[in-house]
């Protein structure tokens, strides 16, 4: 009877004392609290029968991604498993002490009950410091508060599309570095062979060229400064319903044809398609400011039927137009009045 008491108390269902039953994975929107860790901790030691040392690193493999999704720097892997061992310790000192009526045994089992909610901080110690974005750095300290107070909500896109950006131009700047420097091992190896003056200078020449071929690879190309696109040249292309991709080709055309570099002039889609959006932005402002209502006007409307915004069909829309002495103005179009 004894040895079946023992084997149900040893089982994977049972209840940990002041810790409950054990997970393997831990679950939530915030960062890990003591409790959900030494759950985590006891699977590995109850289920997966693996050491104390074994479990505390199988453990800390589960914590970490919560403090990467965070943002927030840790300490290195092996000071955070030696600080989940700390705390096993620790519970196991007040788990020795559980039928003990001392009430110092009661206020350690007191106190360590209502910690095991607040946080498992494994922070660099520097971490306040170290953290650039304000709200991260909030969300530390709330996470440290008693009741971890706060949750993560979802990833950054911006800011994960701007470390992928990172991350690719390291790799290329790392397989350039890489490049040359395979370049200058082929010089030292062509000085080192045994041959005729003649041809050592023809391998010095061939190393060189192509040592300048690389530094010209690596150099990025620098865009031009020199901006000379007007109101009167964005006007015509909004006259002429031209394509921003078609009007780059137009004027780079123009600009060869006159005599001018082009790597001098900024010529791009991206600052043509913004001078472009600005100019009708400004444009339109000032329409709607210089228009003035005069006392006596005619307003006209009908239906017609013009191109949706697709372009694969077209819709009925409500035309609007005020005329007056001198004055045609198109009002609005209402679709699908």
């Amino acid at each position: 009877m004894a040895v079946n008491n023992f084997v149900t108390l040893r089982s994977a269902d049972a209840n940990v004392y002041l810790i409950g039953k054990c997970e393997k994975n831990i679950l939530g929107s915030k960062l890990p609290s003591k409790l959900q860790v030494l759950k985590c901790f006891f699977y590995y030691v109850r289920c997966e029968k693996k050491t104390i040392k074994e479990s505390a690193k199988l453990a800390s493999k589960e914590i970490l991604p919560f403090w990467e999704r965070a943002r927030i720097p840790t300490l290195n892997k092996r000071t955070c498993d030696d600080k989940l061992v700390k705390l096993y310790d620790e519970l196991r000192t007040v788990q020795k002490f559980c039928k003990s009526s001392f009430s110092s045994s009661r206020k350690k089992e007191n106190d360590f009950n209502d910690n095991l909610n607040n946080l498992f901080d494994i922070a660099h110690a520097d971490a306040l410091e170290m953290i650039a974005i304000p709200e991260d750095r909030d969300f530390l300290i709330k996470q440290r508060e008693p009741g971890r107070v706060g949750s993560m909500i979802s990833i950054d896109q911006c800011l994960a599309n701007k470390e992928k950006r990172k991350a690719q131009r390291l790799e290329e700047e790392n397989r350039r570095r890489a490049k040359y420097q395979r370049l200058e091992s082929t010089q030292e190896l062509s000085v080192d062979y045994d041959v005729s003056d003649e041809s050592k200078c023809e391998s010095e020449k061939s190393v060189e060229q192509l040592r300048i071929v690389s530094n010209t690879n690596e150099l990025k190309k620098k865009r031009g400064k020199k901006s000379f696109i007007d109101d009167r040249m964005l006007a015509c292309m909004d006259a002429g319903n031209m394509s921003t991709p078609l009007a780059i080709h137009f004027i780079i055309a123009t600009a060869k044809a006159l005599g001018h570099n082009i790597e001098d002039l900024v010529i791009n889609c991206t600052s043509l398609r913004k001078q472009r959006k600005e100019y009708r932005r400004r444009h339109g402002t000032e329409i709607i400011e210089n228009f003035k209502i005069p006392d006596t006007f005619v307003l006209h409307w009908d239906g017609k039927l013009l191109p949706a915004m697709t372009g694969k069909e077209k819709v009925e829309r409500l035309a609007i137009v005020l005329t007056a002495d001198n004055i045609c103005r198109k009002i609005n179009f209402h679709p699908n009045y």
